[in-house]
């Protein structure tokens, strides 16, 4: 996504440069409103569900005013939970199990919602379980699930560093404190290693939450842990996202921000009981506090115009780019296409056969032809009727 931000700038800076065509994979308009972001991004991808079982004929004769009974039924909850056998029902349970639109979960959230109604907990509790909605495919390239806990261990150790920078707290090459964690993975005691690293590295509480994620890896995981960690430095030093993002945010997103406006949003969510911990957003705003850059100038800050054929392509199930920054993106681009692409979340284009990449590589080919986008209704939010259980 930050990709794209330098495809857009450069159509606005360079306008005479020659492009041919740009195509934006999870835009990130110049002009968003990042902390707002923060504060509706969940809450927005959860009516982006309702608005498409209002737009499909099925799903809205079945379940007609889906987000007006969302409403009803969370204020009700809130009133007095719903208690079925020995199951209490909250509105932040309800809540949590909607905002999940993983897999193909969004299939089943509107009979989950007419069942509640009833006080029927069937579907309720399959998708909580996650006995329901689970895709019958992983992409291609998605690690063995087996190995996701190890991933997520190097990834927060990398962003504990990272933060640690950000502060200044620490004056290290967070490249060079990855490679320590590879050679702490090629010792004879990998496990004793890696405790000496995030002791000598980290402290307090941040220090002892790392060593216990540490501990509950076994011997076989902590094995594996070289091919992930090599996995895990080509992607950082492929990217180097954390820094990245800490740069694009705090010198050419936040200055033009207002963090009381943004607080202001959560007065103006349709769904209150979709509201979202506002720990993203301090976590934005504190990462720029050791980041001593100069703020950009005005137009940074500017909507990008342009006349390149551009294809976006946009997740609609987004929470990093939400839906609201692909429509920002198109709204300045006379001779775009926003294609919304059924259950993606971030970045959509991942497989060399899939929908995304036939009208991609279309598009590529002959960017003055109007893009083909009939592949995405055969892929579009197959909803669960109610005699089709």
């Amino acid at each position: 996504s930050y990709g794209t931000r330098l495809a857009l700038v450069t159509m606005r800076d360079h306008p005479d440069s020659g492009l041919r065509s740009v195509l934006l994979d999870s835009p990130d308009p110049p002009n968003n409103a990042r902390l707002i972001r923060d504060v509706r991004a969940t809450h927005d991808s959860a009516r982006q569900l309702f608005a498409d079982c209002a737009a499909d004929d099925a799903c809205s004769t079945a379940y007609p005013n889906l987000e007006e009974r969302v409403q009803t039924l969370l204020n009700n909850l809130d009133a007095a939970p719903l208690q079925v056998g020995d199951n209490t029902i909250t509105s932040l349970d309800v809540a949590t199990v909607i905002l999940d639109l993983s897999d193909k979960r969004a299939d089943f959230m509107p009979l989950m919602i007419a069942e509640l109604e009833q006080g029927v907990l069937d579907t309720y509790l399959g998708l909580r379980d996650r006995s329901l909605g689970l895709a019958q495919d992983q992409p291609e390239g998605e690690l063995d699930p087996e190995l996701q806990e190890l991933q997520a261990f190097f990834r927060d150790i990398m962003n504990a560093y990272s933060d640690l920078v950000a502060q200044g707290a620490a004056t290290g090459d967070p490249l060079t404190f990855l490679g320590e964690i590879m050679e702490s993975l090629s010792k004879d005691d990998p496990r004793g290693a890696l405790t000496q690293l995030i002791q000598d590295n980290m402290e307090g509480d941040k220090q002892q939450d790392l060593l216990r994620k540490l501990n509950d890896l076994d011997d076989d995981q902590l094995a594996a842990a070289n091919t992930v960690g090599e996995d895990q430095q080509a992607g950082t030093r492929q990217d180097s996202a954390n820094f990245l993002q800490s740069v694009i945010n705090c010198q050419e997103d936040l200055p033009f921000e207002s963090v009381d406006e943004a607080l202001a949003e959560y007065d103006r969510l349709e769904i209150p009981q979709f509201a979202v911990s506002n720990q993203e957003m301090i976590r934005e705003i504190s990462n720029c506090t050791g980041w001593r850059l100069v703020v950009a100038e005005n137009i940074e800050n500017d909507a990008v115009t342009s006349q390149v054929p551009t294809l976006i392509l946009q997740g609609e199930f987004d929470r990093r780019t939400p839906v609201s920054w692909g429509q920002l993106t198109a709204e300045g681009l006379e001779n775009s296409t926003l294609a919304m692409i059924p259950y993606e979340a971030h970045e959509t284009w991942y497989k060399a056969e899939s929908c995304v990449a036939v009208i991609a590589t279309a598009f590529v080919n002959d960017p003055t032809q109007t893009p083909d986008l009939s592949c995405l209704e055969e892929g579009k939010v197959q909803f669960v009727l109610p005699d089709s259980e």
